[in-house]
């Protein structure tokens, strides 16, 4: 029910599945994630602490992470995602989510050092390779930034991400063609990538400058 939105409906079951004797801390995560989708994130984030203080896993961390950032509560929200890293440091979404967050509030130092922490577990993880990158550009470490986009390019078929951010940062170090080969050449795989097209065209303004 809740997969389909009705939130409700869901809400309503599980309070079936309680009384049947479920595990009470499933229970207990299903209707945190259920009154989040419905806006009452402030019940969802007392359900969510107090779960992850009785029975903490990744799942429960990450949702905790979410919902306290939405809330306004930053510090809970990183305290969240590093208890997560270590509770699972094989499972990238952890090293990810932390990461992310960092950026979003320009802690780019930060965001880096969970990104590299991410590497050490998941040395091949394509999404942590793009973050890297896209961290190491924002701290205006052009070259780097480079080479971890052109290495995460080769991990896996569907490289859209990478080669953008590729293409994005070869156009900030004043490499306008090297760019538009990048993009040119993506688009052949990638015909209908809205983006590649739109920074393509923001590119050929440029050169024809």
């Amino acid at each position: 029910y809740s997969r389909i939105g009705q939130n409700r409906k869901g809400l309503a079951e599980l309070d079936k599945a309680s009384a049947e004797g479920a595990r009470s801390d499933r229970v207990a995560y299903q209707r945190a994630l259920a009154l989040d989708q419905m806006n009452r994130s402030q019940e969802a984030l007392t359900i969510l602490r107090d779960l992850a203080a009785t029975s903490p896993d990744g799942d429960t961390l990450n949702l905790l992470a979410h919902v306290a950032q939405k809330n306004g509560d930053l510090e809970l929200a990183m305290q969240s995602l590093r208890q997560a890293a270590k509770l699972d440091p094989s499972r990238e979404d952890n090293y990810l989510d932390f990461s992310t967050f960092c950026a979003d509030y320009a802690n780019y130092p930060l965001a880096l050092e969970a990104a590299n922490i991410g590497l050490e577990h998941v040395p091949n993880s394509y999404r942590l390779l793009v973050q890297k990158g896209v961290v190491l550009e924002n701290l205006g470490r052009l070259e780097e930034a480079e080479e971890n986009l052109r290495r995460a390019s080769q991990l896996q078929k569907d490289n859209s991400v990478a080669l953008l951010s590729l293409a994005i940062v070869q156009t900030h170090s004043g490499q306008l063609q090297d760019a538009e080969a990048t993009l040119t050449s993506a688009l052949q795989n990638f015909p209908d990538n809205y983006y590649m097209h739109y920074h393509l065209g923001k590119l050929l303004v440029q050169l024809q400058e």
